[in-house]
């Protein structure tokens, strides 16, 4: 009798521990997924990210095109007015001399 105690206190034993390497598994391969999981997410956040700046610099170089363009088409505008000013002076300037001033 003491014998199949003893046989059946280790067999119990056997399951307890077998029982805690199963928990113990289940735990790391949880841990393990969880780090995964953990890793997926930095990558879709270092992607938004990057996204983000990508856009950003999008704008600011559209920006930045934008008031190059305007100060180009200033700066087109101040020339033509010098062109007519100048053509407006040279008729003026023919109309004196036909008259004979």
């Amino acid at each position: 009798a003491a014998a199949f105690a003893d046989a059946e206190a280790a067999t119990t034993a056997t399951t307890l521990i077998s029982n805690s390497l199963d928990l113990a598994i289940a735990s790391s391969i949880a841990e393990f997924e969880k780090v995964q999981m953990t890793q997926q997410l930095t990558q879709i956040e270092d992607s938004v990210l990057n996204e983000t700046i990508l856009q950003s610099a999008q704008t600011q170089s559209s920006a930045e095109a934008e008031a190059e363009a305007e100060a180009a088409a200033e700066a087109a505008a101040k020339e033509e007015e010098k062109v007519m000013r100048a053509i407006r002076l040279n008729e003026e300037e023919e109309g004196r001399r036909r008259l004979g001033f």
